[in-house]
């Protein structure tokens, strides 16, 4: 190839990365408006919102990107199992629960948003992505007695609503004790709490949940670094046996008293022996078994088994999860055994191939780059030969940059 040939090919290639971007710039913009301050949009996942625009909260973000809060989600999406209960509390918008429900196809998740407008919007949301099934809406808020309280709504700013520091004259809203409201017996796996300023009495009404439940792993958001319930939270979440983690990026480290009575933000909490198995770097997520669909071998144990019979070269195992994988270059572990060859397709939107991974006896981390976010990304497990037998406990997804 001439050097003027190669100089028009990356101009070309310049130019093609150019209109990708200025695609994805306008496509994690778009929004339809719907009149009464009310727009549909959608996350960066192209998960569809409704959303009240009348809000200079996390609206903005949405409609502008559709990009909140992307470090802690990050973080608090490895801690996932298929079939765990979530509690969303403080639900607002319901953005953590939407994006949670694709990943806990076989569990639950518990809602709390008592603002009835932007509870509403949130109910909508649901029964637009088809989640009835897996999300619950309560009208309550969680605290530490169950009747009545006042919340006060900040004007511009439905989502941050309070039910601390009011004068008195805001919504009169129910408020419940976690145990009143959950089934009998419930633990649960995950938390989002962001509840602007009742994180003490919400925890307080949370206890006997929280004491059966000792895998449980709570993300919440502490306004103030002078707050003058950091050192009774502080020392409740201590009784529970709970060690408190600032969060930088995808790393996790503990934080002490000091620390935590003096800085604002999200932290995560929940037992040592918890918080830190897979260490505390946190740029991974786990895929089981039971998250493919499976059309050849089965389940034992939890665990996947293929079958020799009546297979043919390239005949596929199990495809999914259907998630969304955003660009960056990845490291594939997989906790299982291969006998004989296989391939893995990694696709996107149902068929659409962008890399294929040639898997190998003795080998269990495999390399990729994903060039662009994948919508609905899949894994494909074909047979390489009719011979071999492929065994799979787990997947582990780390992004390496």
């Amino acid at each position: 190839m001439s050097i003027i040939q190669t100089m028009w090919q990356n101009e070309v290639e310049r130019k093609l990365d150019r209109i990708l971007n200025d695609v994805d710039f306008i496509k994690n913009r778009t929004s339809s408006y719907l009149g009464r301050n009310e727009s549909l949009t959608y996350l960066k996942d192209e998960t569809p919102i409704f959303v009240n625009t009348d809000d200079i909260g996390c609206p903005l973000n949405f409609i502008n990107g559709g990009m909140y809060e992307e470090e802690e989600w990050g973080v608090f999406l490895s801690y996932r199992t298929p079939d765990g209960i979530a509690l969303d509390v403080g639900a607002n918008l319901g953005v953590y629960s939407l994006r949670l429900a694709p990943y806990l196809r076989q569990g639950r998740i518990h809602a709390f948003e008592p603002n009835d407008r932007i509870r509403q919007l949130f109910s909508r949301s649901v029964f637009l992505n088809g989640y009835t099934h897996i999300i619950d809406i309560n009208s309550c808020a969680i605290s530490n007695r169950d009747g009545e309280a006042s919340l006060s709504l900040p004007k511009d700013h439905a989502g941050g609503g309070s039910l601390e520091g009011g004068d008195g004259n805001g919504d009169v809203v129910q408020v419940r004790t976690l145990d009143s409201v959950l089934p009998e017996g419930t633990s649960v796996s995950m938390i989002k709490l962001d509840v602007e300023g009742h994180e003490l009495k919400a925890l307080t009404g949370m206890l006997p949940v929280l004491e059966r439940s000792p895998k449980a792993v709570l993300l919440f958001e502490k306004l103030a670094a002078d707050s003058d319930i950091a050192d009774d939270l502080f020392e409740l979440l201590g009784s529970l046996g709970y060690q408190i983690y600032a969060i930088a990026g995808t790393t996790i480290r503990r934080t002490d008293h000091a620390e935590f009575t003096t800085t604002g933000g999200y932290f995560l909490a929940g037992r040592p022996e918890r918080i830190e198995e897979g260490g505390l770097e946190r740029n991974f997520v786990d895929i089981f078994p039971c998250d493919f669909n499976i059309l050849n071998g089965g389940m034992e144990n939890g665990a996947y088994r293929s079958q020799a019979r009546d297979r043919r070269e390239g005949d596929i195992l199990f495809h999914g999860p259907y998630w969304y994988l955003p660009r960056g270059a990845y490291r594939l572990t997989i906790d299982g055994e291969i006998n004989g060859s296989f391939d893995l397709d990694i696709s996107e939107r149902f068929g659409y191939k962008v890399e294929s991974l040639h898997l190998t006896p003795g080998r269990n981390e495999y390399d990729f780059i994903a060039y662009r976010d994948l919508t609905k990304f899949e894994f494909v497990l074909r047979t390489g030969n009719k011979s071999g037998e492929f065994s799979l406990n787990k997947m582990r997804l780390r992004r390496m940059g």
